[in-house]
């Protein structure tokens, strides 16, 4: 086909004369309608039609046609003008011609417009080309003599002539795919053009095929070709069928090929009258407008792009911004276009220079649509919206309201009292680059060669500290979202409402349709809590509010838990100045987890983190300590903690103390459970703080007591023992003299005698003495006695407390002495001690002691002589009463004094052993006791024994020391229980009196049945003998019979006026009756009674006939005797009955009664045989009888009564 250029050109050139520079020109012929002659103007790229040189004979004439078959594809990778010109075969200055708008394309040409609408597409595209045949003009047609038309040269309306076409048809497969987030485009692009590829070869051999229908419905297809289709492609398969196709639809023999390509000749080679083309458009130039348009398509498709971005999407102020710019951008490139087209074919015709053209172009470059300030305005446009998508991503479930009327309506609704809205209030500040560009097309441009200068006015994104202020927003708000989902009262949403005075970013609260505030700040996370104290039940907590959202803070929502569970307690608190909250109602001696959460009017914020494991102290604080001031010590007395946690035992307690200026606090530490110290070596007359805490050992310690605050004293104590002896009475004179204490005495339901005043800030001591007669009860509470008073072994006088009466005769009534406290004592409390009888009455008088109001025993003290190798029966008895009514809880507060005690082992501690007593034991198996012994209180001090006697002295003095060292160790405990057993003790005593009297009750009411029963079968038998020897006989009697109706009878006449009257009247009326006439007389009466005179009556007599005995005067009245008498004793017998049925039910009530309460004490009680049984009641009245000590006689009648109930409850039991 080139050899054929060649000729022709040559032959035009050897007819013309001419030389190389007017050669023929090779065009695409781009869907244009060319034929063999036709004239074309290339200074506008256009065909003229309708005008040629020859008649039509002579231009078909001579016309060589050549054979042309060749079919070729190629796969196209790119979509810019340069690749698809280069695929159309267009160069040159056709390209500038096809950019500015003066060539319409058709048919494959329209691939040349065909472009992307997006950077995020990937496009590959397969070209199919196919030519037929070539056709061309001879020499002949050239020859000016040929011509049969001159008058187109001088016309000048064309440039060249149309000698040769090359037919034939192209079509070009558009292939697009979209590229989606997160995948590799360049494998995309590879995969896409590989599939391309195969299509040529699927046509060519349909059954292989491999490839699968989803990887075919990821991209599109399109056509553009010089053939004619029923039906454009859509898909891959579509694609290949058409492809397999495209030779049948030339026709058998291509007669419907398209010219593809032309050759023009110029018309001044043949008359040099005609116009021609002076000189074509330089590359350069074609490059610089081929790459302005190129440009210009892709801010296009960048446009597209920025348009359909989520941010774009959810806010239409973006998105306008952008759709404003690209027609901004259309509008240019059409005036470009315009301009070029309007100036290349003055170039053309050597009319104009090149130079308007590079002023055309340059002039771009200086307006603000140069490619610079056109990519900084659409990256900046990007990087707002990628700025703002991130925002949205980090809020993905709350609402977008973008415009004013869509926030209206959500604002007013009724089902929500807040509305928490994310306002971005800059998307819709102008940017000034939009309106240079508008300016700029409306004639306001820069002059005298000036070049624009875009103003460098940062966006609102790029300020600085917005990234940090839109990201603390972002995150505060999506914080408050999401812990507030479940509020139903709060809705959340993202708005972009302009606001100059909050640029960038804040949050808006509507409060019921209201704004409220447009810089609201929800409270955000706060800090752990700090627990800034705690006690046994509390925790102080210092909350730590975060900085953003404080001013909005409200009150605070504390939650905690104990370690143990997974459910959270939760209380309210208000804000404060000091942002301290107590959490009160814990357990003591517990771990706990703390958090918390700020809370405003529209929700609250995140939960703080938990808090580290907190313990709760185990034991509330002692009481506030007591003191007694001394000149250089303090004396304190405390109680016990209140509240101490199961399980914790307090093995210390620690004083501290310091002068009242000092800072430092000094302490001793007491052993043990004891409740009093005394503070030695101090400074007189100086004030001192003071305060107790309990030490728990592994657990830790309490709670510190309040602090008190003492001084000591400034003068010195007398002893109390000289005190005490100016005002008692002397008993004894002989050596060493004896005294007895100024006691006052008060007698009640049991004797009480009181030495000194009660002072209700001491602690007081109560201990409860058992012991039989000569056990030593009295010397060892003379012994008390003396050792508080510190009476010392060498003082020339001795006190007695006990008086000789008492110790000799007391058996039966408790006898409590009270010594209460004062300075000087050697202990450092009061002292109250009851000395209770040994059997009988023990129970009943405790219980009586108790219910006077006195709730507290600190102790138990069962006293037994050293030498004792068994306990009676007494003893034994009443040892296992107390630890029924005691022992339960009391345990470790009762104690065995054994008194009359020496070095050795006491025999004693061997028969309680043997006795059973349900006491614990030590290692040695002894019972928990102290032995005690006083034989050298009131001895003589003579010269030959006071060694011997001193010896004794120190003994007692020390078994003293230790036994109230160990009462001072003793919790005091709730007497509950014991009161509980002892009253339940008495009231089965009382339950049982009571059985015995309704059963006595109840064999009386017995023997009266079985008395009235006989004196009954006696009178039958009488009235059985009698009744069969009475005759009968006939006679009438008359019934009387209740009527429904009344009858009306006559006083005067006796007579019935009216049988069965149905008026309804009255005695005070009977004047309405239908028997009687107007005047009110009877009118049936013989007397013609008035009404007056008439009565009701409800009765009427029948006359029946009856058999009636008949008798003799005397064997009647026998018989009627008998007769009543039977009558009386059964009626009599029934109630007796009765009388008996109800106290058995009294019987039956208090047996369940007694029984239900003999199984609670069997349950509670720590003895099992709570009741002794017949024989050892029996024993123990032998016992006492062959004893015959004191008071033995009150002691065997009270076991007597005894043996009385445990007979009627072992009856019971049976």
């Amino acid at each position: 086909m080139s050899l054929q250029v060649r000729a022709l050109t040559s032959l035009s050139a050897e007819a013309d004369g001419l030389g190389k520079e007017k050669m023929a020109i090779e065009i695409p012929a781009l869907g244009r309608p060319f034929t063999l002659g036709m004239l074309y103007d290339c200074r506008n790229e256009t065909p003229i039609p309708a005008i040629t040189f020859w008649k039509k004979e002579m231009l078909e004439k001579d016309v060589q046609t050549t054979l042309q078959e060749n079919t070729s594809f190629d796969i196209l990778a790119s979509d810019t003008i340069s690749d698809k010109s280069a695929a159309l075969n267009i160069r040159g200055s056709l390209k500038t011609s096809i950019l500015c708008g003066l060539v319409s394309v058709l048919g494959s040409g329209n691939f040349l417009n065909d472009v992307k609408t997006s950077q995020k597409q990937i496009r590959v595209i397969l070209k199919y080309f196919r030519s037929t045949k070539y056709t061309q003009l001879s020499m002949s047609h050239l020859c000016t003599g040929n011509l049969s038309y001159h008058d187109g040269f001088h016309k000048g309306t064309a440039t060249h002539v149309v000698t040769g076409i090359l037919y034939g048809a192209q079509a070009f497969f558009v292939f697009d795919q979209d590229i989606q987030p997160r995948t590799n485009s360049k494998e995309l692009q590879g995969n896409l053009e590989l599939m391309v590829g195969r299509i040529p070869q699927i046509a060519a051999n349909p059954k292989h095929t491999d490839i699968s229908k989803e990887s075919l419905s990821q991209f599109s297809c399109k056509f553009h070709g010089d053939f004619a289709l029923d039906k454009n492609p859509v898909s891959y398969e579509d694609a290949i069928n058409i492809y397999t196709n495209l030779p049948k639809l030339l026709g058998p023999k291509g007669e419907k090929a398209v010219p593809v390509k032309v050759w023009l000749h110029p018309l001044d080679s043949l008359d040099s009258r005609a116009a021609q083309l002076v000189r074509e458009i330089g590359d350069t130039l074609v490059f610089r407008a081929e790459k302005i348009i190129q440009q210009m398509t892709e801010v296009n498709m960048h446009c597209n792009d920025l348009m359909r971005h989520p941010a774009a999407e959810n806010f239409p102020d973006m998105k306008s911004k952008v759709s404003q710019f690209r027609e901004h951008c259309d509008q240019f490139t059409l005036v470009l276009r315009k301009k070029l087209a309007q100036t290349l074919p003055s170039i053309r015709g050597g009319e104009t220079d090149e130079e308007e053209l590079e002023k055309i172009l340059a002039e771009k470059e200086a307006s603000p649509f140069r490619h610079l300030d056109i990519c900084d305005f659409l990256v900046k446009r990007e990087r707002e919206m990628d700025f703002v998508n991130a925002l949205l991503d980090a809020l993905p479930k709350i609402q977008v309201v973008p415009t004013l009327n869509k926030l209206s309506e959500t604002v007013s609704k009724q089902d929500t009292d807040y509305i928490v809205c994310l306002n971005l209030s800059s998307l819709r500040s102008v940017d000034p680059y939009l309106l240079d560009t508008h300016d700029w097309l409306n004639g306001k441009r820069v002059t005298g060669g000036e070049v624009y200068a875009k103003s460098e006015a940062s966006q609102w994104f790029e300020e600085v500290g917005m990234t940090k202020k839109v990201r603390l927003h972002v995150k505060e708000f999506q914080a408050f979202a999401s812990t507030n989902t479940t509020n139903t009262r709060t809705q959340f949403v993202i708005s972009s409402l302009p606001d100059k005075n909050n640029p960038g970013i804040s949050i808006y609260l509507y409060e019921e349709g209201d704004l409220v505030s447009t810089t609201f700040e929800p409270p955000s996370k706060p800090d752990v809590p700090l627990i800034t104290n705690r006690d046994h039940q509390t925790m102080e907590l210092a909350l730590q509010p975060a900085d953003f959202g404080r001013e909005c803070i409200e009150s605070f929502k504390v939650e905690y838990k104990c370690v143990d569970t997974d459910v959270w307690n939760f209380l309210n608190a208000q804000k404060s100045e000091t942002e301290k909250i107590v959490v009160s109602g814990l357990h003591p001696n517990t771990l706990y987890h703390f958090r918390c959460s700020a809370v405003c009017k529209a929700g609250h914020s995140l939960q703080s983190e938990v808090t580290g494991l907190s313990k709760t102290l185990p034991t509330s604080p002692p009481r506030t300590p007591r003191v007694i001031s001394e000149i250089n010590s303090l004396i304190l007395f405390w109680r016990t903690p209140s509240t101490i946690a199961a399980g914790v035992h307090i093995t210390q307690y620690r004083v501290q103390y310091k002068e009242k200026d000092e800072n430092t606090w000094r302490e001793e530490t007491i052993e043990g459970n004891v409740q009093s110290n005394v503070i030695k070596g101090l400074k007189e007359k100086t004030a001192y703080h003071v305060r107790v805490r309990a030490v728990c050992g592994g657990d830790g310690e309490g709670v510190p007591s309040e602090v008190v605050e003492y001084k000591t004293s400034e003068d010195t104590v007398t002893s109390p023992a000289h005190r005490m002896l100016q005002e008692s009475k002397i008993l004894r004179k002989q050596w060493p003299p004896i005294y007895r204490l100024p006691t006052d005495s008060q007698a009640s339901r049991h004797q009480t005698f009181t030495l000194g005043k009660e002072n209700s800030e001491i602690i007081n001591r109560v201990i409860l003495l058992l012991g039989e007669t000569g056990s030593g009860k009295s010397a060892l509470i003379d012994g008390m006695a003396n050792y508080i008073l510190g009476v010392d072994f060498n003082d020339d006088f001795r006190f007695k407390l006990v008086q000789e009466s008492d110790a000799q005769s007391r058996t039966c009534p408790l006898t409590v002495y009270k010594l209460n406290h004062e300075r000087g004592y050697k202990v450092p409390y009061s002292l109250t001690v009851i000395d209770s009888p040994e059997v009988g009455d023990t129970s009943e008088a405790i219980s009586t002691f108790l219910k006077d109001g006195n709730d507290q025993i600190d102790a138990v003290c069962m006293v037994v002589q050293a030498s004792l190798a068994q306990l009676s029966h007494t003893q034994a008895a009443v040892f296992q009463l107390i630890y029924s009514s005691f022992g339960k809880i009391n345990r470790e507060n009762i104690l065995f004094l054994i008194t009359f005690s020496d070095g050795e082992r006491p025999p004693v501690l061997e028969a309680i052993r043997a006795a059973g007593i349900p006491c614990s034991f030590d290692r040695r198996g002894d019972p928990p006791h102290i032995k005690c012994n006083n034989s050298a209180l009131f001895v003589e001090n003579n010269e030959e024994d006071t060694k011997f006697n001193q010896g004794f002295w120190v003994a007692g003095e020390e078994s003293m020391r230790t036994f109230f060292w160990w009462l001072n160790t003793r919790e005091a405990k709730s007497l509950s229980f014991s009161k509980d057993v002892l009253c339940g003790e008495l009231g089965l005593e009382a339950t049982l009196k009571a059985l015995q009297v309704h059963i006595e009750a109840g064999l009386s009411k017995m023997d009266t049945i079985r008395e009235a029963q006989k004196e009954l079968e006696a009178n039958q038998k009488i009235e059985a003998t009698y009744k069969g020897c009475i005759p009968k006989r006939e006679r009438v009697a008359g019934v009387v019979i209740p009527i429904d109706d009344f009858l009306i009878n006559c006083h005067i006449c006796d007579s019935i006026c009216h049988f069965l009257c149905q008026c309804k009247v009255t005695d005070e009326d009977l004047s309405k009756c239908s028997s009687m006439d107007k005047q009110g007389k009877c009118l049936n009466c013989p007397g013609k009674c008035k009404w007056q005179l008439h009565f009701i009556e409800r009765y009427t007599l029948d006359m029946v006939q009856e058999n009636v005995e008949d008798t003799d005067l005397e064997t009647q009245q026998i018989f009627e005797k008998a007769c009543k008498a039977i009558r009386r004793l059964t009626d009599m017998i029934c109630c007796l009955q009765e009388e008996h049925s109800t106290i058995k039910e009294d019987i039956d009530g208090i047996l369940d009664q007694y029984c239900t309460e003999l199984e609670r004490l069997h349950g509670i009680h720590l003895s099992k045989d709570f009741f002794r049984s017949l024989e050892d009641i029996t024993r123990m009245i032998h016992s006492e009888e062959q004893g015959a000590q004191a008071g033995h006689h009150q002691r065997v009648q009270a076991l007597k009564q005894a043996r009385e109930m445990s007979h009627i409850l072992q009856n019971i039991m049976q």
